[in-house]
């Protein structure tokens, strides 16, 4: 009985986690595609006016490299849940009697 509640929490754990997962990645590209958006307006702006710097986006590098070293994180931490997940998919269950499936 002890297995079967721990095998139901740990699948519960795990769609709560995906979901958590999903929810970041969400939020996170569209956080990005705004920027992008708006780096995109600002140049061309700036390069309308005959590259005028006070049209661009202020820190605009700093955002850049934030925006941009965020995606890789994300990338990263992405790589590594679904790995997991895949390693806990392949690990064998134990059943009460001790036999593995």
């Amino acid at each position: 009985m002890t297995r079967m509640r721990t095998r139901t929490t740990q699948s519960a754990m795990t769609i709560w986690a995906a979901g958590a997962l999903i929810a970041v990645d969400t939020v996170f590209v569209v956080a990005y595609i705004l920027w992008f958006n708006a780096d995109e307006a600002a140049v061309s702006r700036a390069e309308a006016a005959g590259f005028d710097t006070s049209q661009l986006l202020p820190a605009s590098n700093l955002l850049w490299v934030a925006m941009n070293g965020a995606l890789v994180v994300l990338l990263g931490v992405n790589i590594v849940a679904v790995s997991a997940w895949f390693a806990m998919l392949a690990r064998p269950t134990i059943a009460p009697d001790g036999r593995t499936h």
